[in-house]
Parts: C-alpha cells; structure tokens; sequence
C-alpha cells in the first residue's frame, strides 16, 4: 500500500481536498440548522468555521486553477456570515447556503481532477514568495537604508537581528505546522491579522517621526540635537521589532501557502517550487539593494520625506490586511459594499477595512501632517483627536 501511494500521491491529494470541502459543507450545513433554531451566535460560529477550517484550507489551491471561483466562494461565504449577523429571513439564508454547496461541489471536482503542472508550480511558488515578501522586503530596505544615511550603521544589527529571529521562528512554525500539530484557522487568521495591525501602528509611527524632521525649524533642531541622541537604543530595538513583525507575518503565511501547494504538485513538478522560490528570493534581494543603492543618494532632507511617505503607504496596506484577517476570524463585522479588491494593497470591499485605511491615509497624509506640526501638536496628541 505504501509503495502504490508513493507512486499515486494524488490518491492523498484528492482525499485532503476533498474532506476539507467537506468540513466547509457540513458547518454550513449545521449553521443553517443552529440559525433556524433561533441560536444565531452559534450559527455564526459554525459558518466561520466552515470557512476557516474549511475552504481557506485550499483557496490557495483553488486560485491556482480558478481565480475567479476562488473569489466567488470567499464573497459568498461573507455574505452567508452577514445575513446571519443582519438576522435576514431563514429563506435568504437558506437560499444562500444552497448557492455555496453548489460552488464548494464545483471546487472539489476541480480541485480532484486537477494537478498542477511544473509549469505552474514554479510560477506558483514565485508569485506566492514575491507577493508575500514584498511588503517585509520593503520595510526592512527603507529602514536599512535610513540607518546607513544617518550615519547609524551601528543599528543595522538591531535590525537585521529582528529579521533574523523572525526567520528563524517562520523555520520552527513550518516544522511545528508539518509535524507536530496543526495550526487552527482562527489562530492563523489572529496572528497574520494582529501582526499587521501592530505592524501599521508602529510604520505610521515611524512615519510620522520622519516626517516631522522634514520641516526647516525641526529639520534644524533634529541636526543640532544630534542623530545619535535621537536614534537611541531604545527606537533602535523598536526598529528591531518592527523588522520582526513584518518579515514574521510573511512568513507565517508564505509557509502555509508553501504546504498547501507541495500536496497539489506531483513529484515532477516539486523541483519547479524550489527552482521559483529561488528565484523569488534573488528578485527580492535584487530589490532590497536597489531601494539601500539608490534611496541613499537622495539629500537626507528629501530622503526623511520620501520615506515617510512610503511608510504611511504601507501602514494604510497592512491596515487593510490587518482588519481583514480578523473579519474573517470572525472577530470584526463585515458590511460588504461595492468597490474594487485590490489584494497587493490590502483593499477590500467593506465599509470596516475601507473605513480604517481612508482615517490612516488621511492622518498620514502630508497636508494633514504639517497642519498638526503647525498647531505644536505631538503625536499622542495627534492619536487622541483621531483615534
């Protein structure tokens, strides 16, 4: 029996696929059941669980062979928790369930009787890589490259030590997640969602701070109180923890990712995922240098302001990601409008994450920023009167 599963590992695939659409039906199933008796925390309870230990399990799979599936369950599964939080008719809701059983039936067929090619799996791997290395790539080089213009070398140990330590706890998650046991959907979602939260908080911070360096009086102030004094060893370990959060979050997810593609590649094709994720990873380091080459030859004044700019952008990104995680753990509400998914910058179509992002976007903005400076605002302040 061994020796035929290690020449038919689709035999496994197929199995996995299926039992976890089917866990996705069954809880859909008991919370219609638990809605039309009246218990409705219940209810949703079950419907987050269809979808967290359900489908998230193999949308990453999904995507790879339709997209636009993929995107049509995710949706209809959000819509499935608001009517139950919107206490909208048993009818409704019931209508809405048979909608997604059909597509869930329609994903394992797709899910059983396809297998990615080599092809695929090395663009899969490096699309995976690129698209969740990017964000903590871009962090790490635009700190990296702040400290070597303000002559603060010393402090690219505390950074790369964040990021060091965030690479080894991804290698020890990928081996507890394989071997010991397996991390649940909700305790997925909670990390990734409280990472990037914390994360935003600390880039918006960041900054804020440089752009306060950017004005004539402070830009004056900052150079006479000296760079060392304000870089102490306190913001440097914060540095450090910011490198941590993000380039741990990536990981986090890319090693989820990363399983969930080696069972839908054959053994033809699971060279091709190594072969792009090495590729992936020259592509980022290519990019890490090219932002530390050219970021540095900037005049540090406009480079303070540049990078500032740059910092509240990938706030108001994992803003985003941040709120949507926790949605779909079940933690948030979700009130679903008509506006554009835009996954690369974190923006999705509901009132709560859009709400979260325009609030970021326009207290980071610069215009906001110097009207605050203008008033000899601080930046608790600041929060305090936008929170």
């Amino acid at each position: 029996m061994v020796a035929w599963l290690r020449s038919h590992p689709e035999a496994l695939f197929t199995q996995q696929q299926g039992s976890t659409l089917s866990i996705a039906r069954e809880n859909l199933e008991k919370s219609l059941s638990a809605y039309k008796q009246g218990d409705h925390k219940a209810a949703h309870e079950l419907a987050v669980t269809a979808y967290l230990e359900g489908f998230e399990l193999v949308e990453g799979n999904l995507d790879n062979i339709d997209h636009a599936l993929r995107l049509q369950i995710e949706s209809g599964m959000t819509r499935f928790r608001s009517l139950i939080k919107d206490e909208a008719s048993a009818e409704k809701l019931q209508s809405q369930a048979a909608l997604l059983n059909n597509l869930l039936l329609t994903a394992e067929q797709k899910l059983s009787s396809t297998q990615l090619s080599a092809t695929a799996a090395f663009a899969s791997a490096l699309m995976i890589l690129l698209r969740e290395g990017l964000e903590a790539i871009l962090v790490i080089a635009a700190l990296a490259a702040f400290l070597v213009k303000t002559n603060r070398r010393d402090g690219l140990r505390y950074l790369y030590a964040g990021t060091g330590l965030a690479f080894l706890l991804g290698i020890v998650t990928w081996y507890v997640s394989a071997n010991v046991v397996e991390i649940g959907g909700a305790g997925r979602e909670l990390t990734e969602g409280f990472a990037a939260l914390f994360a935003a908080a600390m880039l918006f911070y960041v900054g804020f701070w440089l752009h306060s360096k950017t004005g004539a009086a402070q830009w004056k102030d900052f150079i006479q109180g000296s760079i060392r004094k304000a870089l102490s060893k306190g913001t440097l370990w914060g540095l450090s923890g910011l490198a941590f959060i993000a380039v741990y979050r990536e990981i986090f997810e890319t090693v989820l990712f990363y399983q969930a593609l080696w069972l839908q590649t054959g053994e033809e094709g699971r060279g091709m995922i190594l072969s792009g994720f090495l590729v992936a990873s020259a592509l980022l380091i290519l990019l890490a240098w090219l932002i530390l080459r050219y970021s540095t030859r900037l005049p540090l004044r406009q480079f303070f302001a540049v990078t500032s700019v740059f910092m509240f952008v990938l706030a108001v990104v994992f803003a985003g990601k941040g709120i949507a995680a926790l949605q779909e753990a079940g933690k948030l509400p979700v009130n679903v409008i008509n506006f554009p998914r835009i996954d690369l910058l974190g923006i999705y179509p509901n009132l709560e994450g859009l709400g979260v992002q325009t609030r970021a976007g326009v207290s980071g903005c610069p215009a906001f920023v110097e009207k605050q400076q203008g008033q000899q605002q601080t930046f608790p302040a600041i929060i305090r009167r936008n929170p």
